[in-house]
């Protein structure tokens, strides 16, 4: 069967408006608690470090800050190391032309690690750590950009690097393009900023907030203004100010499933400071204030877990928290107790949906650490969380909510497979306002299998009597269905799915809630089916 045979046959998929229900529906399920463990320590103790996630699923610690025990005093470090999730240990690699900390990290579309930032002055701004060869080299063009700016990876694939400062703050912004090696200024900021936060937002523009605008080094203020940066017209614009108030740099700008992105900082406000989190509605352009969250404070970690929800670590004020924001209901909860208070540590998540949580310097003690720790978020009873996969030589992704293929996949049982660290979560059972979600399987496309996930009963019926076609369950997990203007219930996230339009010669889907994930695929060529303008094929709880 070929591509043209496919697209006859399920020509429904992108243009069907599938009867939905007239009232959206919301299931309420019970919570469990979340889990901290020691892992084995880093081989030495670190601060203003980078980790980063590589496609292999291991994780490139690089640079920072130790604590040189002749001389009692800071000094910036070359080395890196790379943490295996899989075995739980550490090995050593290459270190980094120059030393550095404070600096940023970004995973290009090569697999390569991009560094830039805050570096000794003899060495190049920015690097590039290739995973296969284990080798540093300068980054071209991308030496040439201001330090202590926002990095930000587009959907395209370029890098936009935003403000920071030389001897003066600066407003201006570039675009890098790895593959060329190619840095283009593009519009500049209308504030002049740096150590300020930047998200993505699910239409591919970038926001970015907060931040020094200090013009030298003695008059100087944080300022409340935000902007969007467009790549369609390669400008920036101002969005609604941050509420007034005395805002601390280094904010954590997280965005969202839904599209809004959280901010998390530490302010100044009506005579005293607080840590506080507030949450920007991308579509109305507005903030909207939240509660004081965490206690951390500046110097915390954000990071985004694979169920949508975000986890915010450590900082100055109480190293020791954790707590954990729920989109859905716009509310924190405690996440645990974490063995080790610490500032300027990381937090990354692997692929597994874990935290790793690695480094940091401890309070008070002027030292830097090299304990780590695992963060197991909690699993809410009644759900499965759908896991994502990928497999690079089929160029195919693959999702399963089945114990059994999740074990098979891990352990490479069934090759070429890895986790991307996605996933989202379904009801195990049937639940009030769900639908059950076929899957179909097909080795009818140039010699690649290709599986089909639908909950929707016209598409089942339609696949059901196509004998290239092969029905593997006709409940592989149950989840709820949007409106037919796209809307999901309230406390549920939009599952987006998007067709690779025959890329490869053989059909493929992808199932995602996170709207960078789509805005990347679009940019890619792929398709978005499902209902309303967002096209949304499932609500997600």
């Amino acid at each position: 069967m070929n591509f043209t045979a496919f697209a006859r046959a399920i020509a429904a998929v992108a243009m069907f408006v599938a009867p939905a229900p007239s009232v959206a529906t919301e299931a309420v399920v019970a919570g469990a608690s979340s889990a901290w463990t020691p892992a084995n320590s880093m081989s030495i103790g670190r601060a203003g470090h980078t980790a980063t996630r590589m496609r292999n699923g291991k994780v490139l610690v690089a640079g920072g800050y130790t604590l040189d025990g002749d001389y009692g005093r800071w000094s910036q470090t070359a080395s890196a190391e790379i943490f295996d999730p899989a075995t739980g240990t550490w090995s050593g690699t290459n270190g980094m032309i120059n030393a550095r900390a404070n600096h940023q990290a970004v995973l290009l579309n090569s697999g390569k690690v991009l560094v830039v930032g805050i570096g000794a002055k003899a060495g190049p701004n920015a690097e590039l750590y290739d995973p296969d060869t284990g080798i540093w080299i300068p980054a071209g063009k991308a030496a040439d950009v201001p330090p202590s700016g926002s990095t930000t990876l587009l959907p395209s694939g370029k890098v936009l690097f935003a403000g920071g400062i030389v001897s003066d703050v600066v407003r201006e912004t570039y675009l890098y393009d790895p593959d060329a090696d190619t840095l283009a200024a593009t519009g500049s900021l209308n504030v002049a900023r740096f150590a300020h936060g930047a998200a993505l937002l699910g239409d591919g523009r970038v926001l970015v907030a907060g931040g020094f605008d200090f013009t030298n080094s003695i008059d100087g203020r944080l300022t409340e203004r935000a902007e969007v940066y467009d790549p369609a017209t390669g400008s920036w614009r101002f969005t609604s100010d941050l509420t007034p108030a005395e805002w601390f740099p280094e904010a954590t700008l997280t965005s969202l499933a839904n599209g809004s992105v959280l901010l998390f900082a530490f302010r100044f406000a009506a005579g005293a400071h607080e840590s506080r989190s507030t949450l920007y509605d991308a579509s109305a352009e507005t903030w909207i204030d939240g509660d004081t969250g965490p206690a951390g404070g500046i110097h915390h970690t954000a990071t985004l877990l694979s169920d949508g929800r975000v986890l915010v670590v450590g900082g100055a004020v109480v190293p020791d928290d954790a707590r954990v924001y729920e989109p859905r209901t716009a509310t924190w909860s405690l996440a645990g107790s974490p063995g080790t208070a610490r500032l300027y540590h990381t937090a990354t998540l692997l692929a597994d949906g874990r935290v790793l949580v690695a480094g940091g310097e401890k309070p008070l003690q002027n030292d830097s650490t090299s304990s780590v720790e695992i963060f197991q978020p909690a699993s809410p009873s009644g759900l499965a969380r759908v896991i994502e996969y990928y497999n690079e030589s089929l160029d195919h992704y693959f999702i399963t909510a089945t114990a059994d293929e999740i074990v098979k996949l891990d352990d490479g049982q069934l090759a070429g497979w890895r986790r991307t660290g996605y996933q989202f979560n379904a009801y195990e059972a049937p639940v009030a306002g769900t639908s059950p979600v076929c899957r179909f399987y097909s080795v009818a496309f140039a010699g690649k299998g290709s599986h089909f996930y639908t909950p929707l009963d016209f598409e089942c019926g339609k696949l059901r009597a196509d004998a290239h076609w092969t029905l593997e369950s006709a409940a592989v997990f149950h989840i709820a269905l949007p409106l037919q203007d796209g809307a999901c219930a309230a406390g549920l996230a939009p599952v987006y799915r998007l067709f690779n339009n025959g890329q490869g010669g053989a059909p493929n889907h992808r199932y995602t809630t996170d709207r960078n994930v789509r805005a990347t695929m679009i940019a890619h060529g792929w398709v978005p089916e499902g209902l309303g303008p967002d096209a949304v094929q499932m609500c997600a709880p």
